[in-house]
Order: structure tokens, then C-alpha cells, then sequence
């Protein structure tokens, strides 16, 4: 079964506990004291050439420990797995030693001289050389070869002005003029970045204070138009209100008519009904009196005839259908003076939205 990689602060832990107190470094071939305490084999020795005694509690040591093996197979299984987080893997950002011949470890830093990236390893000697002290060491950098002149293969540490292009120094042998070094040039670019970020940083203050202002009219507009909606709402709501009223009065005098024309009508039919009967029973009368074979009976009957001239004579009568328009014209006239009173209100209303269509314009002429 397969242990538990162990995270970066168990390794850091472990890896305190493993190292020299004398040198400061990890083990090298670790002695355990008498005592209890460990160091390097050879930081130990020196320490007790000097005097039998135990670096850190003092006490008397009677001979030179032995290496403590199960310490050193912890400090050389520490150090694999050291060398295992730095294997080159081919991960994006990650950068491979150039000098590491058989398994390739992540480069630590790149130097711009040499055109080379060096793992940890490695760079400690690059670093211990003194010949080596005035290379500039960067983080890891991929593809060093844009950094070298391809026709003459030496590193780009010349900047030409006229070219504005990076050079070797073997290109000023081909007349190359006004050529500063890459750190001048860089000193140089980056002042002038310096300047275009604070041109820029003005101009977006400039435009954030814009957007500012567009806000502060927008919100005044919007509470403007907020308040001309309800007023004008409260306008209509009046004039609405107004007709509904209007209506009302206009349809009364014809609600009364209608019911004075329908009770008279009812009026007249009934009495025509009345009449009707009476005379359908006289004509009744009359025929039972013609159906009569017998003279004297008939003659006898027929002074017993119903008198006719008790019926009324209905060619005289009228049924009055006739419509007065004189209060609804009154009433479509006062309608008419109320909604204007009402709409005159809106002018008021419409001023003001000039005034907030100006502000608007106001904003728009600041723009710069």
C-alpha cells in the first residue's frame, strides 16, 4: 500500500528537524550524541577537536558517535522527494534546467548572460563563480533564444535607437549609431509607459467623473419625469373622472324620458286595449243578432244593440315622442370647460420637461 504524500508544511516540519545546528545545513552523514543531540559527522568532529563536549547542553562526550543510519536514510528519503517536487514536468510556467543532462529539474532562475536557466542545483554553482557574480538572474524565462542575436549568436544587450530594435554587441561593428544599453533603453520605455499610464489614469478619471455627472442628471431627470407622471396621472384621473360625471348628467334627462315616454305608452295601450275588447263584444253581438232567422225576434232585439257613440275618437290623439337636447348641449359645454381647466395644467407639467431635456444637453456638450 502506497504512503500519503506528504503536504509542504509536513516536508518544511521535517525539515527543521534535520538540520545541523552547527552548519545550518541538512545532515551530511548524521551522528547522534550520548546526549541525544545530531549533527553532521564532520561539524561534530571539529566542534569536539576543540573540547569533549556536546554543542548545545555542554555535557562530556567520551568518543565520536557513529552515523546514525536510520537518520540518514530519513535525510536521503527527504532529499528524493525534495527532488521529486523539482522534476520538470512540461506544465505550463514551467521552465527546464538547461545543464541537467539525465532527468531535467525546474529551473529556478534564468541568466540573461549566459542565455541559460538553472535548476536550483546548478545555480549555486553558476552563483559560487566569481566570474560569474555581474550576470542578471531572472525568474525562469522559456524561450531564451529571443534574447540572442541569431546572425551572431551573442546575447541582445544593446538597444538600437534608429532600429528600435535589441542588438549585439557584435552588430556595432556594422556602423549601427545612437545605441544605448537594453537597461537605459528599458529605463527609458518604461518612463515613458510611465507617462502614457498617468495620461490614461486621466483620462478615465476624467470620464468616471463624466459618468458621474450622467448618473446625478439621469437620477434628477428620472425623479422629475417621476413626479410630471403622477401629476399628469392625477390630471387625466380628473378628466376621466370629469366625462364619467358628464356621462352621468348627460343620460339622466334621457333615463327620465325614456321612462315618461314608455309610462305613457302603456298608458295609451291600455286604454286602446280596453276599447278594443269593448267593441270585438259588440261586434259579437252584432253577429249573434245577424245569425237571427226570426223577424219578429231580431226586430225585437235589435233596439238592445250597445250605444256607439261612446267610443272616443282616436284620431286626435297624439303619442308624444319628441327628445329635448338643450341639457345635454349644457352639459357638453360645462364638460368641455372642466377638461380644459384640467389640461391647462399639463403646460405647467411641459415646462419643466424642457428644463430636464436641457440639462441632458448640458451633459452632452461636456463631454471631452
Amino acid at each position: 500500500m502506497a504512503s500519503a504524500q506528504a503536504s509542504p508544511r509536513e516536508n518544511c516540519a521535517l525539515e527543521n528537524h534535520l538540520t545541523c545546528s552547527i552548519c545550518m545545513e541538512t545532515f551530511k552523514d548524521p551522528v547522534t550524541t550520548a546526549c541525544g543531540h545530531s549533527f553532521c559527522e564532520k561539524c561534530l568532529g571539529c566542534s569536539l577537536a576543540n573540547g569533549n563536549k556536546c554543542p548545545l547542553c555542554k555535557k562530556h562526550q567520551n568518543n565520536t558517535p557513529q552515523v546514525n543510519i536510520v537518520l540518514r536514510t530519513v535525510v536521503e528519503q527527504m532529499i528524493k522527494t525534495q527532488h521529486k517536487d523539482d522534476k520538470y514536468t512540461g506544465a505550463p510556467g514551467e521552465v527546464a534546467c538547461d545543464i541537467c543532462t539525465e532527468q531535467k529539474l525546474k529551473a529556478k532562475k534564468s541568466c540573461l548572460v549566459c542565455l541559460a536557466s538553472y535548476c536550483p542545483t546548478h545555480l549555486e554553482n553558476h552563483s559560487s563563480t566569481k566570474r560569474l557574480k555581474g550576470h542578471k538572474l531572472v525568474e525562469p524565462v522559456k524561450n531564451l533564444d529571443e534574447r540572442a542575436c541569431l546572425q551572431h549568436g551573442r546575447p541582445l544587450e544593446l538597444y538600437s535607437k534608429k532600429k528600435e530594435t535589441c542588438i549585439c554587441v557584435s552588430c556595432m561593428d556594422e556602423g549601427q549609431e545612437e545605441v544605448v544599453s537594453t537597461e537605459d533603453a528599458w529605463s527609458n520605455k518604461k518612463a515613458k509607459l510611465e507617462n502614457t499610464k498617468t495620461e490614461l489614469q486621466e483620462k478615465v478619471k476624467k470620464r468616471r467623473k463624466q459618468v458621474d455627472e450622467i448618473n446625478a442628471s439621469l437620477q434628477s431627470c428620472k425623479e422629475q419625469m417621476e413626479n410630471e407622471w403622477w401629476d399628469i396621472e392625477a390630471v387625466f384621473t380628473a378628466v376621466v373622472n370629469i366625462v364619467e360625471r358628464a356621462q352621468e348628467t348627460a343620460l339622466q334627462p334621457l333615463k327620465e324620458r325614456r321612462q315618461a315616454v314608455e309610462k305613457e305608452a302603456k298608458d295609451l295601450i291600455e286604454e286602446l286595449e280596453a276599447e278594443i275588447s269593448k267593441l270585438e263584444k259588440n261586434i259579437s253581438v252584432v253577429d249573434d243578432m245577424s245569425a237571427l232567422e226570426d223577424h219578429i225576434h231580431f226586430l225585437q232585439s235589435y233596439p238592445n244593440l250597445p250605444e256607439m257613440d261612446n267610443v272616443e275618437d282616436w284620431t286626435e290623439v297624439e303619442f308624444d315622442t319628441s327628445l329635448t337636447f338643450g341639457t345635454m348641449r349644457r352639459t357638453v359645454n360645462a364638460l368641455l370647460e372642466e377638461i380644459q381647466q384640467e389640461l391647462e395644467k399639463l403646460t405647467s407639467i411641459g415646462k419643466s420637461s424642457v428644463q430636464c431635456c436641457q440639462d441632458r444637453d448640458k451633459t452632452k456638450t461636456s463631454r471631452g
